[in-house]
């Protein structure tokens, strides 16, 4: 939307396109191409620029709703991201615990051997 008002007859809407398109281009138009954690903290400097310089250019091009819609999709993609994170760490936690026991299970086998009376 923001590439397309860059064509609009209005000067005042192809300006504020123009200024958008700066602040989206510092972070990449392709940020799919990321990494999910890197694309996640890009679109957290995006954000933060466009909400400080141009929240109300940004209801001059009737695209305010789509950026909120843009901002929530993010944050529910970042609840859901730190989920898989913290379910990957007690996996890593869980497959390390499988090691620890198969030394632990040597060490008693180890220790009844030595114990007198075996």
């Amino acid at each position: 939307m923001i590439q397309a008002y860059q064509l609009h007859p209005d000067p005042k809407k192809q300006e504020t396109a123009n200024e958008l398109d700066k602040s989206v281009a510092k972070v990449g138009w392709n940020l799919h191409r990321e990494s999910y954690d890197r694309q996640s903290a890009l679109m957290k400097t995006l954000f933060s620029e466009l909400d400080k310089k141009y929240a109300e250019r940004m209801s001059l091009l009737g695209i305010a709703d789509y950026y909120n819609d843009l901002k929530n999709a993010q944050a529910r993609f970042d609840v859901l991201r730190k989920e898989q994170l913290e379910q990957l760490a007690g996996l890593v936690q869980i497959s390390s615990m499988t090691a620890v026991r198969g030394d632990l299970k040597k060490s008693c086998k180890d220790l009844l051997e030595i114990l007198p009376g075996h």
